[in-house]
């Protein structure tokens, strides 16, 4: 009952300010914070969505942003600088007002919301909130901005302690509702917290709805952590202004937070194939400085058939071998040189599978077709399926390719063989296995084409 009466009298608030519009907000699949670059992605509609900003100047610029699907390129993005025609950033300036003790720091912080305030622009939209043990919004009866100012001077401390983790949690769901394109919290206080709540369940729920927090602190007698605050406001976009930085700060206290942009990839037309399995996989990376962060969120697109992805090989064996290398054209051709070898084999005119699967590489994604009675397999490039890996050794394994489809590994090597993680010497493998040669982590899936 209280989120709801909050985010109603919030609605009523950031409505006098002019930012009408009141909806459920779009969660980020996925936030990360790296280097100076907060960036969220989220999949919906159709699209790809990456807004990105930074929360510190970087050492090199962004060279370069890029998107793909299960490592093939997604094309080119449509791309706009923030802030955009009719973008609104939705800003609370929530202060502390624990401890009568704290008077005059409380009065100094209230003249710094009033400075971060007076900064702000057409599309940054801020409502005032206080807290103790609950959060209060500070809600003026018209949009005179004076009647607000004096609601803020007049409010005395609190003889209460300083539940900030409880707070934040309900500032954070609060705006979370908000039908905006950025959100942050401007915190002004000592960083003392009295909540038994933790800060790390705050940042899970902060980053989850993508809410930046930034602290504006002057330290009093109470017990605070800095470091602590820091890596928190850190995790989430946001910053630890200190005392002796404020006054710096309140010159351009929106400039990170207004900067970056956001992009989107069409996913129309996108499809995954048949060597792809598992749930279709969207990376957004943005490159600077030899560094790349990397955004990747589950997608729903349509299944291609067979011969579409055999189409795709041939029509595309230059992209997919620079993309994501599931066969290079070498690879490729090799495939149907065997095919054609294969074409009088036992298997031929009894419907029953012309190869008999995909054995996928689990950490790169890279798919070797198992298409031949006996194939070797190993680290030596005289193998039949090369794994290039130091803790594999030359010649492995092998792999037996029986009549009735059935596909048996047998280990070849001084070192073990791992199927589902027990060592085996000699097993026929089903549906979903998981080979281990070394380090290197292989699953099978079997592939089959009806003759004719």
């Amino acid at each position: 009952m209280f989120e709801r009466t909050l985010t109603t009298v919030l609605a009523a608030v950031f409505s006098l300010a002019g930012l009408a519009s009141f909806a459920l907000a779009q969660a980020p699949n996925v936030l990360k914070v790296q280097d100076g670059i907060v960036a969220s992605l989220s999949v919906r509609n159709n699209e790809a969505h990456a807004i990105w900003r930074f929360v510190r100047r970087l050492d090199t610029p962004l060279e370069e942003i890029s998107g793909t699907i299960n490592g093939r390129p997604l094309g080119v993005p449509s791309v706009e600088q923030y802030p955009g025609a009719e973008q609104t950033t939705a800003i609370l300036a929530l202060l502390d007002l624990g401890d009568p003790r704290r008077a005059d720091q409380i009065e100094r912080l209230k003249l710094a919301m009033l400075l971060l305030a007076g900064r702000k622009q057409a599309h940054h939209q801020i409502a005032f909130a206080v807290y103790g043990l609950e959060p209060r919004l500070l809600v003026p009866g018209s949009t005179n901005g004076e009647e607000l100012v004096q609601l803020l001077l007049k409010l005395p401390p609190l003889d209460q302690p300083s539940n900030l983790s409880g707070a934040l949690i309900r500032t954070i769901r609060t705006l979370e509702s908000l039908s905006a394109d950025r959100r942050a919290i401007f915190v002004f206080s000592d960083g003392h917290n009295d909540s038994t709540i933790a800060l790390d369940e705050v940042r899970d729920l902060a980053q989850s709805t993508g809410v930046s927090i930034t602290f504006l602190t002057i330290r009093s007698d109470r017990a605070a952590d800095a470091s602590a605050l820091s890596q928190f406001a850190n995790s989430t976009g946001g910053l630890l202004i200190e005392e002796n930085a404020v006054t710096d700060f309140l010159r351009e206290p929106f400039a990170l937070l207004d900067s970056g942009g956001r992009l989107s990839f069409s996913l129309a037309g996108a499809k995954t194939y048949f060597w792809e399995f598992g749930k279709p996989k969207i990376t957004v990376s943005f490159r600077y400085g030899g560094k790349t962060l990397d955004l990747t969120a589950d997608a729903d697109v349509p299944s291609a058939g067979v011969g579409e992805g055999f189409e795709y090989l041939v029509k595309s064996p230059v992209a997919l071998g620079s993309f994501g290398g599931i066969l290079a054209l070498g690879g490729l051709a090799l495939f149907f040189a065997r095919r054609r070898k294969t074409a009088g084999h036992a298997f031929a005119g009894r419907g029953a599978p012309v190869f008999g699967g995909i054995l996928k590489q689990v950490d790169t994604g890279k798919a070797h077709i198992v298409d031949m009675p006996v194939m070797r397999i190993g680290r030596s490039r005289t193998n039949d399926i090369v794994v290039d890996d130091p803790t594999v050794s030359r010649e492995h394994a092998l792999l037996n390719l029986a009549a009735d489809g059935t596909l048996s590994i047998e280990n070849k090597s001084d070192r073990e063989l791992l199927v589902n993680g027990k060592g085996v010497d000699k097993k026929a493998l089903a549906d979903g296995d998981v080979i281990a040669l070394g380090a290197v982590k292989l699953e099978f899936r079997p592939v089959k084409k009806v003759a004719g």
